[in-house]
């Protein structure tokens, strides 16, 4: 029977959490990638995915990047917006772009 998180009982629990905690945010992701440091099928990967309410892999790795990026905004002022959208592996036009797209407005600049 599978948990919330998609996984079989505990098998990949732990793996699973791993991506809840932002350890896998990263430049030029795929879902094969993401599976394979979960230490999970992309199956299990991409069900988990669809029972945390996300249409897509790509939606949901976007998410969690806002929110990472909000996180590092509120806790590390001093970091340049550049800074903070290669630690949460993407581009300063790409991350202007979905953090509009997810929050209505673009970053706030330092």
């Amino acid at each position: 029977m599978a948990d919330d998180d998609g996984t079989e009982g505990n098998d990949g629990q732990g793996q699973m959490e791993h991506l809840r905690d932002g350890g896998h945010l990263q430049h030029n992701l795929k879902s094969e990638v993401v599976a394979q440091q979960a230490g999970v099928p992309k199956s299990h990967l991409l069900r988990w995915v669809k029972a945390q309410g996300y249409e897509s892999f790509s939606v949901w790795i976007n998410t969690q990047r806002v929110r990472e990026t909000e996180r590092l905004m509120a806790t590390r002022p001093e970091y340049a917006v550049e800074d903070v959208a290669d630690q949460c592996g993407t581009s300063r036009t790409h991350f202007h772009s979905v953090f509009k797209q997810y929050n209505g407005l673009t970053p706030p600049t330092t």
